[in-house]
């Protein structure tokens, strides 16, 4: 995640609200990442997190192709 992190003239690119939703998925991967178990007491949800990166590739791609 560190890597994702690192590519500041991607995330420069894009609209600031991108890095922030980006920064919080990344952030919120990163704190789940002792959850192995998708059903434990919590709400975390590894796959629902997953998705939501994949979605806001998509976004972001489309963002970039806009400009």
């Amino acid at each position: 995640m560190s890597h994702a992190r690192a590519h500041t003239a991607l995330l420069q690119a894009l609209p600031p609200r991108y890095g922030q939703v980006l920064l919080d998925l990344l952030d919120r991967l990163e704190a789940g990442a002792t959850f192995t178990d998708e059903g434990c007491c919590c709400s975390f949800s590894h796959g629902a997190l997953v998705e939501s990166v994949g979605q806001w590739v998509a976004r972001a791609g489309q963002a970039l192709d806009a400009a």
